[in-house]
């Protein structure tokens, strides 16, 4: 370790620096805290008014959040998820759907427990941040500092608000923050606190403990108080109760009150004849308590149980840091397929169309050329309207022309079906409409085409027909290859592929959910002596 990493002087001054520089960045800013635990909402404010933030707001439930938004405008919103009156998700839900100037403020999400399900619908809405409960001034910092980097995500809102926060009680607010640190610590090995006013209890904990675990240790409550306060508090504590000056007690006392020190379990070292105090420690919110003399077999224990709960806890935020990470990391690879891959693809379009004029000899090679582009085009279509319709997004249907749609999707398998020298017949009206959206059409079309043609033994056709049935508009598609009988029951399954070389297996999956958003569906019958017949049902306009 370096000289300025020991020396209390420049630490504090790097300290100094650092905080400095926070201020600056955030002075101009406005936050809103929302948290319906009084505590919790007064040492979130204190923690963003120490990172500089000109102005913060609170409020102690999601209905208070909306009306002060009416009012002010914010930079940054802090919300607890389980509230009273409107919880922290129906508040994402309301400020995401807002056409007003907070639709994309950054908004960090408070929680003590976690269900994934919730999670994922708190991303798919378009949650900035996660910050599991309890944490302290540097983790806010990060959170925050990682909320304005990142570009908000807005979805379309999930359709069922999650009600709770998952905890696993209902008891009071106090509980809420009863959990252990959001950032793992740096050792490997867990950490404890001994805290014992007789040095010969320390040594003997300390020789039990020493190989497990990473142990500190003091004889006072008050330095317990100023250690777990710190920014590398324990992981857990073993607080004798009676101590001169500050009782265990008391300790315990100021501990679950401090919002930065109330998620800590703590196990009482206590005498036999303490009954009284053990009762009201544990009513304190101490998790456990061992007795003395000491019971190395039954402490190890009891200790191994509380830290799986602590390793459980850190488990847990790092899962909901992947998960955001991941959503990220989605949404970048959506704005680099859209934006970054299809420009070089209309480059390509135009250098083709330029070499046809120039040389008449060069057909075949620019007809190759236009349908590996449209293909390549096809496939980036159709990542990012799967990515829609995942999400939910809605569509405006309109009447659309069934030749018009399909020849566009035949286009990019002009190549493929040459080689495999396949024939695709179409017997379908010129005048035959019906309701849909132009590109989930295409795509559906391409989609199933795409499949018929390449299960289609080489040499055969592939046969499309439509015709108006009473009040919709049935298309089939046939081809005379047979569905692998081990994929049939799940045909329309995401991934769902078999003996296709480079399959994706999510053709089928894209057209069926794009049969849907256009108020349709798909279905099929397939043998080894008929082939295979897919058949669209869409609404007449």
């Amino acid at each position: 370790m370096g000289y300025a990493q020991t020396n209390p002087i420049l630490m504090k001054q790097a300290r100094m620096l650092e905080d400095f520089t926070a201020v600056n960045k955030f002075a101009k800013l406005s936050a809103l805290v929302v948290d319906d635990y009084p505590v919790m909402n007064k040492a979130v404010t204190s923690m963003l008014t120490s990172l500089g933030f000109a102005q913060v707001y609170r409020a102690s439930h999601g209905k208070e959040a909306l009306l002060l938004l009416e009012e002010h405008s914010v930079d940054l919103i802090v919300s607890d998820w389980n509230m009273p009156k409107m919880n922290g998700f129906e508040l994402l839900q309301h400020v995401r759907e807002s056409s007003q100037a907070h639709q994309n403020v950054p908004f960090i999400m408070l929680t003590g427990n976690v269900n994934h399900d919730d999670v994922k619908q708190a991303i798919a809405t378009g949650v900035s941040e996660y910050l599991v409960k309890p944490f302290n001034h540097n983790t806010l910092k990060a959170k925050v500092d990682n909320a304005f980097a990142m570009p908000v995500r807005v979805h379309k809102p999930a359709q069922q608000v999650p009600l709770t926060d998952a905890k696993t009680t209902t008891n009071s607010p106090d509980e809420d923050v009863a959990s252990t640190p959001a950032v793992p610590q740096s050792s490997s090995k867990p950490s404890i606190l001994i805290v014992d006013d007789q040095a010969n209890n320390i040594t003997v904990l300390t020789e039990l403990l020493k190989q497990q675990y990473q142990l500190k240790a003091c004889l006072t409550g008050a330095k317990a108080l100023t250690i777990c306060q710190s920014d590398n508090p324990p992981d857990l504590i073993l607080l004798d109760i009676m101590m001169p000056d500050m009782d265990g007690l008391e300790v315990c006392q100021r501990l679950q009150g401090d919002p930065q020190t109330q998620y800590i379990p703590i196990i009482f070292i206590t005498a036999l004849t303490q009954t009284k105090d053990v009762v009201k420690g544990l009513s304190l919110g101490a998790v456990d308590y061992i007795t003395k003399p000491i019971e190395p077999e039954v402490t190890l224990a009891r200790i191994a149980t509380h830290m799986k709960l602590v390793q459980h806890r850190l488990d847990m935020a790092a899962q909901l840091d992947t998960l955001l990470e991941n959503a990220r990391l989605k949404d970048e690879i959506e704005r680099i397929v859209q934006h970054d891959v299809k420009s070089p693809l209309s480059a390509i379009y135009a250098a083709t169309q330029a070499i046809e004029q120039k040389q008449s000899d060069c057909q075949i090679e620019t007809d190759i050329i236009k349908s590996s582009a449209s293909t390549i085009e096809q496939m980036i279509e159709n990542h990012m309207l799967l990515h829609q319709l995942e999400q939910g997004s809605p569509f405006t249907l309109g009447p659309l022309n069934a030749v018009k749609v399909i020849r566009t999707a035949l286009f990019g398998l002009k190549q493929f079906c040459q080689q495999q020298q396949l024939r695709i017949v179409s017997d379908i009206k010129s005048d035959l409409t019906f309701k849909g959206e132009q590109r989930l059409a295409q795509n559906m079309f391409y989609n199933l085409i795409n499949n018929a043609v390449q299960a289609a033994p080489k040499g055969s056709q592939v046969t499309l027909t439509g015709q108006w049935v009473d009040n919709q508009v049935e298309f089939s598609i046939h081809n005379l290859g047979a569905i692998p009988a081990q994929i049939r029951g799940n045909f329309f399954d995401k991934f769902t592929t078999h003996g296709k070389s480079g399959g994706s297996g999510i053709g089928t999956y894209s057209a069926k959910l794009a049969a849907q958003a256009q108020q349709g569906s798909i279905d099929f019958s397939s043998d080894e002596q008929q082939g295979t017949r897919l058949t669209v049902r869409l609404l007449c306009p």
